[in-house]
């Protein structure tokens, strides 16, 4: 038998199902299916599907030509030799993993059960019903080898291995940097293979002084907030990287301006417009938020309402779709790169597609009219005016009363906030009704996908080579450098 065995460093958390179970940390049956498919990518020099039919194509040893089965010309022996069972059935390799975690730990994340755990900028799924998940990690991880197949054992070098980690993180959330580990030791031999040596010239990475990992993931929901949607915080604001790329490259615009044209009464232009950030990862929803007139930008058309908007494709096979990115944080010293490389094998299935817009909910609208001091924490009075409108104008009369009575500064400015945020969304209703903006609308998406590999040397371009990320407020976190692998 053939042995191999890596020590893997683990640079970010896995946020694990069974996170409270002994050994819960990388699983073999998550690691074999993504290396079989490494293997098969790197064998064939394609991607995804592509590659998966060019590999199965090659390991059948006759074809069908008309009535008659002829001698492949195509087939590889050497490929078939790789496999379990020597068939390409299953396209399985043929050997076997075990991993050892060592100094494992559990951390917890904020849920409705561990209401004092810690939040991560991208993973909010413990908010909702479902069972939640937390951090494991790992001081070292042991992964070992075993395999009859000399074939296989000779696959697995140093360069090979440390390759497929860099390409691949595990767990929940991997694409957005979670699960991020990295060969330290092959057989007790310290690596020497970095990951640089796997990127081109025109690969992004982007540079941070700390490895804390609120830092990491801070910076990496910044820059993609920035990159596909574009950044409002608290009246600091960016225009998405995606936009204007697209606006400058194509002979469309991307769909927001569409869907407030569909349901928020922006009057329709000339231009074409489709559904481009499906390309980025297909959510779920759109969601708009109303901004009051001291935070708004010259020129912007912002919605009147605040408003949550479903997205389904009418393709059924097309419900989910990964974003084309993957963030994959290495720590080194007291500093952490953030490598962003492009995956862009999920693009062709999303030309032309047609996809349905529906609302999901109208936020409703609360003002303050008074305090209660009663309590040992003064709580304010809030009245609602939606869905029944029919009392409107007496709400928003006692919320002026309050507002004229109070000093609180920060108070005021909030209670005159939503005065303003109810007078629009009264004047929106006045000329519909809920049942007028339920009705569904339709996007589609382009008919060819953009050309997505140049967005980072478009935003290199406009955010230079190094920006603040910031919180919601609108306050510095860190300075955060975005750099080029080749420079």
């Amino acid at each position: 038998m053939y042995k191999i065995e890596f020590t893997l460093k683990q640079h970010t958390p896995l946020i694990h199902f069974q996170h409270d179970q002994e050994g819960a940390t990388l699983r073999a049956t998550e690691v074999k299916p993504k290396l079989d498919r490494f293997i098969i990518e790197e064998l064939t020099k394609l991607k995804g599907d592509e590659a998966k039919l060019r590999f199965r194509h090659c390991t059948e040893k006759k074809i069908k030509n008309g009535n008659h089965y002829i001698d492949n010309p195509d087939f590889r022996q050497e490929w078939l030799d790789l496999l379990q069972g020597l068939s390409n059935e299953h396209l399985a390799f043929d050997y076997k993993i075990k991993i050892s975690p060592h100094g494992q730990s559990i951390t917890y994340l904020k849920s409705n059960e561990t209401r004092n755990g810690i939040q991560n900028p991208v993973y909010f799924a413990n908010l909702g019903d479902s069972r939640p998940k937390h951090y494991s990690e790992s001081q070292s991880i042991e992964l070992i080898f075993n395999s009859f197949n000399r074939g296989v054992y000779n696959l697995f070098s140093e360069e090979f291995i440390c390759k497929y980690f860099l390409f691949n993180n595990f767990g929940s959330r991997q694409s957005k940097g979670l699960g991020s580990y990295y060969p330290v030791k092959i057989n007790s031999n310290k690596i020497t293979t970095l990951p640089e040596k796997f990127l081109s010239k025109d690969d992004y990475y982007i540079e941070i002084e700390s490895t804390e990992e609120f830092n990491i993931f801070s910076t990496i929901d910044f820059f993609w907030k920035w990159l596909k949607s574009g950044i409002n915080y608290n009246g600091f604001y960016k225009d998405s990287i995606l936009k204007l790329y697209i606006s400058n490259n194509q002979t469309y615009k991307w769909e927001k301006r569409r869907v407030k044209e569909l349901f928020l009464d922006l009057p329709a232009n000339n231009d074409s417009k489709f559904f481009v950030r499906a390309y980025m990862g297909l959510a779920d929803n759109f969601t708009y938020k109303w901004v009051p007139k001291r935070k708004r930008r010259t020129g912007e058309f912002y919605t009147p309402i605040d408003i949550t908007i479903n997205i389904e494709c009418q393709n059924n096979d097309i419900q989910r779709n990964s974003a084309p990115y993957l963030f994959v944080p290495i720590k080194e010293g007291n500093k952490t790169k953030i490598f962003i490389l492009y995956q862009p094998e999920f693009s062709s299935k999303l030309d032309n597609q047609r996809f349905n817009l529906t609302i999901k909910k109208v936020e409703p609208i609360k003002v303050i009219i008074g305090i209660d001091n009663t309590q040992h924490k003064p709580k304010e009075i809030s009245k609602k005016i939606f869905p029944d409108l029919s009392n409107a104008d007496s709400v928003i009369r006692e919320a002026k009363a309050f507002l004229e009575g109070e000093q609180d500064k920060k108070l005021r400015q909030k209670a005159a906030d939503l005065i303003e945020k109810a007078k629009d969304f009264i004047e929106f209703f006045n000329s519909k009704t809920l049942t007028d903006i339920s009705q569904m609308k339709i996007i589609n998406t382009p008919s060819r996908a953009p050309n997505l590999s140049d967005l980072l040397e478009f935003a290199y371009s406009h955010i230079g080579s190094t920006f603040d990320v910031k919180d919601f407020s609108g306050s510095n976190i860190l300075k955060a450098k975005f750099l080029k692998n080749g420079k």
